[in-house]
C-alpha cells in the first residue's frame, strides 16, 4: 500500500516541519514548507518498503516499520499538522489507515502461519 501524505497550510507549520524533516532527511526544511504551502505531497510511504539491510529499519519488524509510521503521523497531528491522506491514490483517514495496515498485519501471519 502506498500512503500520500499532504498538509493543511496553517500557522502550525514550524512546530511539525522539523519532525517531518527528522522523518524524511532527503528534504530541507524549505522544500518540506514550499510542498505545504504548494498543497504538494509532503509524506510518502510504502507498507511493503521494509527494508531488514536498511540502516533506517535495522532491529524493526516489518509490522513495527509500518506502525512507527502510523505513530508519526498522530505525532505530527498531535502538533496541529491537518493530514490530508491517500491510500493508493484514494482519500482516506487515519482510521481507515490503521485498519488497512492491521489487515496487512494480519496477511503476513497468516502467511507465515499457512506458507503453501
Amino acid at each position: 500500500m502506498i500512503v500520500t501524505v499532504k498538509i493543511t497550510k496553517d500557522e502550525n507549520m514550524l512546530s511539525y516541519i522539523k519532525m517531518i524533516r527528522s522523518y524524511n532527511k532527503k528534504l530541507s526544511i524549505g522544500e518540506i514548507k514550499r510542498q505545504i504551502e504548494n498543497n504538494d505531497t509532503v509524506i510518502e510511504f510504502d507498507s511493503s518498503g521494509y527494508d531488514f539491510n536498511d540502516e533506517f529499519t535495522k532491529g524493526l519488524t516489518e509490522d513495527d516499520y509500518n506502525f512507527d509510521f502510523y505513530k508519526f503521523l498522530e505525532e505530527i497531528q498531535d502538533k496541529g499538522a491537518k493530514l490530508i491522506i491517500f491510500l493508493d491514490n484514494k482519500k482516506a483517514d487515519m482510521q481507515s489507515l490503521y485498519h488497512r495496515l492491521v489487515f496487512e498485519k494480519e496477511i503476513r501471519h497468516e502467511i507465515e502461519m499457512y506458507p503453501d
